[in-house]
């Protein structure tokens, strides 16, 4: 299993693997607070529905070999 040890780490893991926007994950300009609700423990969360295929089903399929939801190719 996956462990994350920073914020970041859990933002890099949602771009490499399922092609996430990091901006979307941080403050910009125009939006100051959306740090405040994409905590660490929300993104872990969001990470691991995405990968058990709880999440974002529609661009996901299952892979049998490893049990893990991985993007459609």
């Amino acid at each position: 299993m996956k462990t994350f040890n920073t914020r970041t780490e859990i933002i890099n893991a949602l771009r490499d693997e399922f092609g996430h926007n990091p901006n979307g994950f941080n403050n910009t300009s125009t939006n100051k607070s959306i740090e405040k609700f994409w905590t660490a423990n929300r993104l872990r969360t969001f990470y691991w529905d995405i990968k058990h295929g709880k999440k974002e089903t529609y661009k996901t399929q299952l892979n049998k070999s490893t049990g893990y939801y991985e993007l459609k190719k």
